[in-house]
């Protein structure tokens, strides 16, 4: 997690994306995010869990003509699968039915390369996922660290800043990568 933290700070002070005084209609305002997110589990989880659906939400400020900080947390549950490999650490036992419950709370950033906060932008998060599955064993009891990559597309709806987001995003946990998932969210964002 320490390096995580070291690896952002240092991306965000020395992209040259990253204009110290930049003036914008961006820079310096706020935004909130509501989010609607069906996800899909990628890798060994899909041993153990089926696609479900989920949401979430967040605050972004927006440093620079083309980089929002963020704070976001969600909520995603998926449907129950049956475990078929028991070599996974962490993994319920062969047969057994499983689901997941995750609650990501993340930090990072989103980079624009247009300047009005439209098309395409990058996002890269951190930070904790916790989990809680419904198994008869003990299966999902832990608290991971994760990061999440993705892209999205914005599309402005009003003058005021709102704006339409469709967004893919990859989301694993740092350590053993089992729980790893895709994420399409479906949001809409709220200039303050």
């Amino acid at each position: 997690m320490r390096a995580s933290v070291i690896v952002l700070v240092w991306v965000i002070l020395c992209s040259p994306a990253v204009g110290i005084g930049d003036a914008s209609a961006q820079a310096g305002h706020f935004q909130v995010v509501l989010k609607a997110s069906p996800v899909v589990p990628t890798s060994n989880f899909t041993d153990v869990a089926a696609a479900g659906f989920g949401g979430g939400g967040g605050v972004g400020y927006w440093y620079s003509d083309h980089v929002m900080l963020q704070l976001n947390a969600g909520y995603h549950k998926f449907g129950e699968g049956t475990a078929g490999d028991a070599g996974n650490p962490g993994a319920p036992a062969p047969g057994e039915k499983s689901n997941g419950e995750f609650i990501p709370i993340e930090i990072g950033w989103q980079y624009f390369p247009k300047v009005d906060a439209r098309g395409l932008y990058i996002t890269f998060l951190f930070g904790v996922l916790l989990s809680n599955g419904d198994s008869s064993g003990d299966a999902f009891q832990e608290n991971h660290g994760d990061f999440s990559l993705g892209l999205g597309w914005a599309f402005p709806i009003t003058q005021a800043g709102t704006r339409l987001l469709l967004e893919a995003e990859y989301r694993s946990e740092v350590s053993r990568a089992f729980y790893s998932y895709l994420v399409f969210n479906a949001g809409i964002a709220f200039r303050l």
